[in-house]
């Protein structure tokens, strides 16, 4: 079998990374244009607080339906905690779920703004939200009625978020498979992302298999480490010339392009 040989540009001692997954683009000039244009001068770690914070508003978007119906439910698995009357399990209910349409709508302005491709997160926030928002609506009602409480309007944001995660996922569907246009100031990485988005997944898949085969058979040559081909490995696809940045600084390679 005929040796697979190095790409063309080497970062200190070990074979460039970037310049392999660039032959594998190489049938895809749109993405090599793309990854061309990004400025990975300024590559370097994401900042703590940025990831922290990050972090803290996906946690709260993904539990604030949760708790929208957990709040007003028995719970006799946790002991003596008696169940919350549905005066204060409603109306926090409802605040919960006043999160949520915010959520969905931030969301769904960001998913369109991005050309509206196929996302498969995107769809299973809007089945999460409005699957647990329905329940909620049904679940609160029932509450309310034992209660002999009237609910005012703090079912309303339980309502529309239902009806809005439906038409987050109906609009996710009715986008399968779509080629959006990529807008002329989306530059950067979000442009080299968008773009290798934009292709067919069987296209996308088979491109990402075929680089982590050779990202493989370099590190059974020894010429990377284990660590280095689960990392790169890990990378999405159009990424490496990013990654390359940060390895030849660990790796105390100049970084000048």
């Amino acid at each position: 079998m005929k040796e697979r040989e190095n790409p063309a540009s080497v970062a200190g001692a070990r074979p460039d990374l970037a310049a392999l997954e660039r032959e594998i683009l190489a049938d895809h000039p749109e993405v090599i244009a793309a990854i061309d244009g990004d400025d990975v001068t300024r590559v370097g770690r994401p900042a703590a607080l940025r990831n922290i914070g990050a972090v803290f508003v996906i946690a709260v978007i993904a539990l604030a339906p949760l708790l929208g119906v957990a709040i007003y439910g028995e719970h006799p698995y946790l002991g003596n905690v008696p169940t919350t009357p549905a005066s204060s399990s409603v109306p926090i209910a409802g605040m919960c779920f006043a999160v949520v349409i915010i959520a969905q709508l931030v969301i769904a302005a960001a998913w369109m703004r991005g050309g509206a491709l196929w996302s498969v997160p995107v769809l299973l926030y809007g089945v999460w939200s409005g699957a647990l928002a329905l329940l909620s609506a049904l679940g609160t009602a029932n509450v309310a009625s034992d209660a002999g409480y009237d609910p005012s309007g703090w079912r309303t944001p339980i309502v529309v978020a239902a009806v809005c995660g439906g038409a987050v996922v109906l609009a996710v569907l009715a986008r399968a498979g779509a080629r959006a246009r990529i807008p002329a100031h989306v530059t950067g990485w979000q442009r080299v992302r968008r773009t290798v988005g934009a292709l067919p997944k069987r296209e996308r898949d088979a491109l990402r298999s075929r680089r982590n085969a050779a990202i493989r058979e370099l590190a059974e040559r020894g010429e990377i480490t284990e660590a280095r081909r689960v990392s790169a490995s890990g990378s999405a696809l159009g990424e490496l010339r990013r990654m390359e940045q940060i390895w030849r600084r660990l790796d105390g390679v100049d970084v000048k392009e």
